[in-house]
């Protein structure tokens, strides 16, 4: 991939990697890192010579990143795994004054108006029969 492009403000190594899962399946992560290959082996240890094998400059920047962010990312993953059950857990319910169950206080208070409006119907109706009655 190359490694200038207009996406970053600084140059970057695109580290795509590929392997294959206990279940048969395959794997794949895209490492987006602006360490070169020779500062990702300086932070390990490793000899210099190493930055001339794609495979071993590969294996370190996986390590580097295992070393440095793989807890964090562990920790966003979990925070967005709880984010994501509250976003899918049913609301609470909210009981207006029939005792219906609504998932909103806006329902509720839609319910409690019509609950009104036909109380007046109500009233309105036996006042109607009590004139008509006296006639």
């Amino acid at each position: 991939m190359p490694e200038e492009t207009p996406d970053y403000a600084r140059p970057v190594r695109r580290l795509a990697l590929r392997w294959r899962k206990r279940n048969r399946q395959t794997g794949h992560d895209l490492l987006i890192s602006t360490l070169a290959p020779a500062e990702v082996l300086k932070l390990l240890g490793r000899p210099a010579r190493e930055a001339y094998e794609t495979e071993l400059v590969a294996l370190a920047y996986a390590q580097l990143y295992d070393q440095r962010v793989g807890a964090i990312e562990v920790e966003i993953r979990e925070s967005n795994a709880d984010a994501d059950a509250r976003r899918d857990a049913p609301p609470p319910h909210v009981k207006c004054g029939r005792g219906h169950r609504h998932n909103s206080d806006v329902q509720v208070t839609e319910c409690d108006e019509r609950l009104a409006r036909r109380a007046q119907h109500k009233t309105d109706m036996a006042a109607r029969r009590e004139i008509e009655a006296a006639r």
